[in-house]
């Protein structure tokens, strides 16, 4: 694969979007063609669209990662302490403005998103823009 960084990097289509098998692939993909590109080893990864799942956690292990970002929605629905998930805020056009980033860093921000998730019952990526394959 010739290195082009307006290229898609394998590993960037939500993991639920494809087959156990292409999953993996992609998965140890990416981080090969990262490490010969780049010249480093790459140790972490960083969920498309936040959208973890224990399935993509198990293949980045298989594959050699040491963890992995990912975006948490709702409070409690993911563990605190796994390195596989660790928390960052989804940023989006709203970012932008200077009162919205300061309240997304304050800790308000995301019990805050998850009531008005649910209340609104507003899907968010991760439940979204594909059928999931069964886990295998």
């Amino acid at each position: 694969m010739a290195w082009s960084r307006s290229a898609r990097i394998p590993g960037t289509i939500a993991d639920e979007c494809l087959s156990l098998d292409e999953a993996r692939r992609e998965k140890a993909l990416s981080k090969s063609v990262l490490e010969t590109n780049l010249g480093i080893p790459i140790v972490s990864y960083a969920y498309p669209y936040g959208a973890f799942s224990t399935r993509a956690k198990r293949l980045l292990q298989e594959a050699g990662y040491r963890g992995a970002v990912g975006t948490v929605y709702r409070r409690g629905e993911f563990a605190d302490d796994d390195v596989f998930n660790v928390r960052r805020v989804y940023v989006s056009d709203y970012s932008r403005l200077p009162l919205m980033f300061r309240f997304m860093l304050s800790g308000y921000y995301v019990p805050t998103r998850s009531l008005i998730l649910r209340v609104l019952n507003i899907k968010t990526p991760r439940n979204i823009g594909c059928t999931p394959t069964p886990a295998h």
